[in-house]
């Protein structure tokens, strides 16, 4: 505050020229470094921000959706069939159509994969000990980052099934859509019991999305099959990845 109180009108050159050679050194060469470590220092202010990105963790947009890559079938078309077969059969009770959910896809793909793997297509997550335990499978889902709005006591279900499948042609999206018709085919025998857990779930009023996925487990020639219906998703998961 001093040295700018002190340059004034009433200073001389004398003192004007003492003052600025004390601020910015004795010589040319010592105010042409200074001019260098400015620009230096200027350069890592102005690169700092992007710095401090590039060495930052990365951040998770979207989560993958798990799909099985199964040789010559599109997957998509097959959740399109399989969608399908389940609105025409709401219609058929005057119930609106459901639609097909991507985090409920994954989902039901997570359970198709993991049954495969253990060769069992069951409701029993690892250690449940009853066939169906809502609360630990609402844990599993919870885990998932999935939790679902609860309609007049409704909030999810889940339907699986598994069956023979073959196929050496390269066009194979038909074949596995055939075959899984067989599952969906013993969902309908349900219509006429008492107990219809697999058709209920196609003819819930309360269900408005659907999920379904499926894996293959080559050497025994079986697919194994998972649909999820829910209410609506309550909370925020990470988008799954297109």
């Amino acid at each position: 505050m001093t040295i700018v109180a002190g340059i004034g009108h009433s200073m001389d050159c004398e003192v004007r020229k003492e003052v600025v050679i004390a601020l910015f050194g004795k010589s040319d060469s010592s105010r042409r470094r200074y001019d260098l470590d400015m620009r230096y220092l200027l350069l890592i202010l102005f690169f700092l921000p992007t710095i401090g990105v590039a060495t930052s963790a990365p951040v998770i947009r979207c989560v993958p959706s798990g799909d099985e890559v199964i040789a010559g079938v599109d997957l998509k078309e097959v959740r399109r069939v399989w969608l399908s077969w389940t609105n025409a059969e709401r219609k058929v009770v005057g119930l609106k159509p459901l639609v097909q959910n991507a985090q409920l896809d994954r989902s039901a793909t997570t359970w198709s994969r993991f049954s495969q793997g253990r060769g069992v297509m069951s409701h029993q997550r690892p250690g449940q000990t009853t066939y169906y335990d809502y609360p630990l499978i609402t844990k599993w889902f919870a885990d998932l980052g999935l939790t679902f709005k609860n309609v007049n006591r409704m909030t999810y279900s889940e339907s699986i099934g598994y069956g023979s499948y073959s196929c050496t042609v390269n066009d194979c999206t038909q074949t596995l859509i055939t075959a899984l018709r067989s599952t969906f085919d013993y969902y309908l025998k349900e219509k006429k019991r008492s107990s219809r857990p697999h058709y209920g779930a196609i003819i819930n009023a309360q269900f408005q999305i659907q999920g379904m996925g499926v894996a293959i487990d080559s050497k025994t020639k079986r697919y194994y099959v998972t649909t999820h219906y829910a209410t609506a998703i309550s909370s925020r998961p990470t988008p799954v990845c297109p």
